[in-house]
């Protein structure tokens, strides 16, 4: 018993003892080995949070693909039917694009030329008949007939519709006229320099284009090549022999008949474009020379 007692307080002095149990180097191992222990315990949890971060990268790439895939198939149809899938689509967007390039350069014509001695260059409105500058092969023809030069200068029954035309304003002056008579009163007004008797001449309704006769006439006293050019232009109908009247009948009731008075030989050909009003009287349409 009293062994056991000495071995219990041999043990209990060794447990309270003061010194030092574990020596300096001992207690830097065991330092390092916590540190180390930590750190391994934390790696699962970061390389977790890098396992997550990849899915999601991933989905989100996937999700953008699968987006631009769906947009891009959707837009093929499309394109191909425009481009000319339907056939048809091509053939009207070519035809349309080739009527729209021909107006333009017809129009740009006009003004480079010959109406630079008859009129303005004023565009025309945009409800004017698309048709305006080409001869329509639907059109029926209703009367042909050949003038004999030259245009100008007038005889005496034109000289007086002129004078009464030039007063009153009234197309009904002109009711017995044919289109080649009143295109002769229509140069003549060009010659003698009275735009607004030759604005008066001009088919009034807005669906052809026809602008105001202030409009008119304020873009006819700005060009100042009109008189240069109105002498080079009589002096040259003096030498015409011949000009060629053809009437038609416009099938469209949305339109008038019009007539054509073309001269000039091979590949230069003039055409004078003239239409008659719901009066049934001759008057000149806007932009008349094709």
């Amino acid at each position: 018993m009293e062994e056991q007692l000495k071995e219990l307080k041999q043990t209990m002095n060794r447990m309270i003892s003061e010194e030092p149990k574990f020596t300096e180097e001992q207690r830097t191992k065991i330092r390092q080995t916590i540190a180390k222990r930590r750190k391994q315990s934390n790696r699962p949890f970061s390389a977790k949070w890098k396992a997550i971060a990849s899915v999601a990268a991933c989905l989100i790439l996937i999700i953008f693909a699968t987006q631009f895939i769906m947009s891009e198939s959707s837009r093929k149809p499309s394109s191909m039917e425009s481009a000319g899938g339907g056939g048809n689509s091509s053939g009207d967007q070519n035809t349309a694009l080739k009527d729209d390039s021909s107006n333009k350069a017809t129009l740009l014509e006009k003004h480079t030329d010959t109406d630079k001695s008859i009129g303005p260059k004023a565009e025309s409105n945009s409800q004017a008949k698309n048709e305006t500058f080409a001869l329509d092969q639907s059109a029926n023809v209703i009367d042909k007939k050949t003038f004999e030069g030259p245009m100008l200068p007038l005889n005496d029954k034109l000289l007086n519709v002129y004078e009464t035309f030039s007063e009153s304003h009234d197309q009904g002056a002109l009711a017995d006229l044919n289109p080649f008579e009143v295109m002769q009163l229509y140069y003549h007004a060009s010659q003698q320099g009275e735009y607004g008797t030759q604005h008066d001449l001009f088919i009034q309704d807005v669906r052809y284009g026809t602008p105001s006769k202030q409009a008119y006439l304020d873009d006819t006293s700005k060009d100042s090549a009109i008189v240069n050019t109105i002498e080079r232009k009589i002096t040259r109908f003096s030498k015409i022999e011949s000009f060629k009247q053809t009437i038609y009948h416009e099938p469209d009731p949305k339109w008038l008949d019009y007539a054509l008075i073309n001269w000039g030989k091979d590949n230069d050909i003039t055409s004078f474009r003239l239409i008659k009003n719901k009066d049934g009287v001759w008057t000149v349409s806007w932009m008349p020379i094709q």
